[in-house]
């Protein structure tokens, strides 16, 4: 059984800690517009704040959000997660 404290290991060593400065403040404000406008869209309850963070965070960055939340479902920064799909800690590690 994989422990809670190996979860957060191997995230820890998949992902970089990125500090909010006024660039990515800025993108965020952008983000949460844009997941707002798109729950309402989708029929979906409205996105947390921390959505919008993990959005403009991965724009900032280039780089992709691994998730299965139906609110970064189709953006292009997204690797759509599915259900009962397995993920294991070495799936994280190996896409490094």
């Amino acid at each position: 059984m994989i422990t809670i404290r190996k979860w957060l290991q191997t995230i820890s060593e998949a992902t970089q800690v990125i500090e909010i400065d006024i660039r990515l403040a800025e993108e965020s404000a952008k983000a949460s517009m844009e997941l707002v406008k798109k729950a309402r869209d989708e029929g979906l309850r409205k996105p947390g704040f921390v959505d919008a963070k993990v959005l403009a965070t991965a724009r900032v960055c280039r780089s992709q959000v691994l998730t299965g939340d139906c609110h970064f479902k189709g953006l292009p920064e997204t690797m759509w997660l599915e259900e009962g799909s397995g993920l294991t800690p070495g799936t994280l590690r190996s896409l490094q």
